[in-house]
């Protein structure tokens, strides 16, 4: 039950009897307050609501409606939600920061719903959010250089896979799934779509130099911008044992020390050359892989690739090193409130 706020006059006339000749007028202004019984309710709402990752902040993503006994309500968002804003008249919900859906993927929101004259009088509803992923990122292959090279025997055991190349995708869902393809490829070889092995069917029968070329491409049809180059060398002897897959190198912050041996890579024989590309890293002859110098504190991972070569015949490796950071100290600030 309500009843609209208004000002009444009302006019009072009393008539008295004889032998009084003129009646009594009185007037009475009246001031009614609006007042509401019950609480308003929200019309239509939904369970959730998706929104795009790649919206732009200012972009309406919702609309609330709701339906008061007063006619008029006020819309907020409770839990100082920052993400999302609301007009509070309208109940329109707009977009107040970029969502990422590789760091949330769904979150909730408290929206409420006030009479706009008793703010007390109060309906609040949970909203879940969805955050829908867009395909942000092309696939990318490990080794930071286009070009790699392998050195095999002609005695390679056929089937056996020869190497395997890694391409990573920062998107999440199927947007983030890796399958690769040779292009053009020469006879003989195949490529697994999901691990990245590849193969020969037929060992060639005298030396030469196959180059494939691999691209990778995401679950949403994005390909890799830069294709993988993979130069085959095949040799009479013992190939290239310094080719395998990408290796993985764990440090702890304490143990780094400029000059001292992380990693070592035995040479294929003494008549092949090492050299490395990476920065704040170092290769020594005899395949020594330490510190250079010193990596600043914002460094958390070094890719580093290994090239060997003999006279026309070359192997790669392609790595990773991850630094593992010590925990910040709390600030001063910090102590300071711990004490008190």
């Amino acid at each position: 039950y309500s009843l609209n706020s208004t000002d009444i006059s009302l006019d009072i006339v009393k008539i008295l009897p004889p032998p009084s000749i003129d009646p009594i007028e009185m007037r009475v202004d009246v001031h009614v307050d609006r007042v509401s019984l019950s609480s308003p309710s929200f019309l239509d709402l939904p369970l959730s609501i998706d929104i795009s990752e790649s919206t732009v902040t200012g972009t309406q993503v919702a609309q609330l409606r709701a339906i008061s006994t007063n006619g008029e309500v006020l819309f907020s968002l409770e839990d100082d939600e920052e993400r999302l804003e609301v007009n509070g008249e309208s109940g329109m919900i707009t977009l107040r920061e970029t969502l990422d859906y590789e760091t949330t993927t769904h979150f909730q929101i408290l929206v409420a719903v006030s009479d706009s004259i008793d703010e007390s009088k109060k309906t609040t509803e949970i909203l879940r959010v969805n955050v829908k992923g867009s395909n942000e990122f092309a696939p990318s292959f490990a080794c930071s250089s286009s070009s790699l090279h392998l050195s095999l025997s002609l005695s390679h055991s056929p089937l056996h896979p020869l190497t395997s190349l890694t391409a990573t995708d920062g998107d999440r869902g199927m947007d983030g799934d890796v399958s690769y393809f040779l292009l053009d490829p020469p006879p003989s070889y195949s490529i697994h779509h999901r691990k990245g092995q590849i193969v020969i069917h037929q060992i060639p029968s005298e030396e030469r130099i196959d180059v494939l070329r691999v691209s990778a491409v995401d679950g949403g049809g994005r390909g890799s911008e830069r294709n993988q180059s993979l130069s085959i060398h095949w040799r009479r002897g013992e190939g290239g044992k310094l080719n395998e897959d990408e290796d993985f190198i764990q440090v702890q912050e304490k143990d780094i020390r400029v000059g001292e041996t992380i990693k070592k890579y035995g040479k294929i024989d003494e008549s092949w050359i090492l050299s490395m590309e990476a920065p704040f890293l170092s290769l020594s002859p005899n395949g020594e892989i330490s510190f250079s110098s010193l990596p600043p504190p914002s460094v958390l991972k070094l890719s580093y690739r290994i090239l060997a070569k003999s006279n026309e015949s070359m192997a790669t490796i392609c790595g990773t090193l991850k630094i593992n950071r010590l925990p910040s100290p709390p600030s001063s600030d910090t102590q300071r409130g711990r004490l008190g």
